[in-house]
């Protein structure tokens, strides 16, 4: 009777580790998806309330544009990058292959932030 009962705690021990990572793959989904439509909103200039200090009034039209494609290219970078781990991280047994694509998308996050870094000080000089 012991044995049933200490395989049957296996079992479930099993199933619950089986369920939190599905649970994870589906959160990780998520959130990508959700930064990629919040990405798409940024192209189509419905969410540029989202960027702390921004005044509609105190930007041009052009500032505005150059404004809506960087944010919108940051986003969607983020939320491909978020999907493309979550992806990477299931499907991927080996730990050593999992860290160098995590550095190797690591980096290109940095890239992404100075260009939009860039940017955003770009916007100030255009008038």
């Amino acid at each position: 009777m012991s044995a049933e009962l200490g395989e049957c705690r296996e079992s479930i021990s099993i199933l619950g580790g089986k369920i939190m990572s599905l649970f994870d793959s589906l959160l990780g989904y998520s959130i990508g998806i959700l930064f990629i439509g919040i990405s798409i909103l940024f192209f189509k200039k419905r969410a540029l309330f989202l960027i702390a200090g921004f005044d509609k009034e105190n930007f041009s039209d052009k500032q505005i544009n150059i404004l809506a494609k960087s944010m919108g290219r940051f986003v969607l970078n983020t939320g491909v990058l978020i999907t493309v781990f979550t992806l990477v991280n299931n499907s991927v047994n080996n730990q050593k292959v999992i860290m160098l694509i995590f550095y190797i998308m690591a980096i290109e996050f940095l890239i992404t932030l100075a260009l939009i870094t860039y940017k955003c000080f770009f916007i100030k000089r255009i008038n």
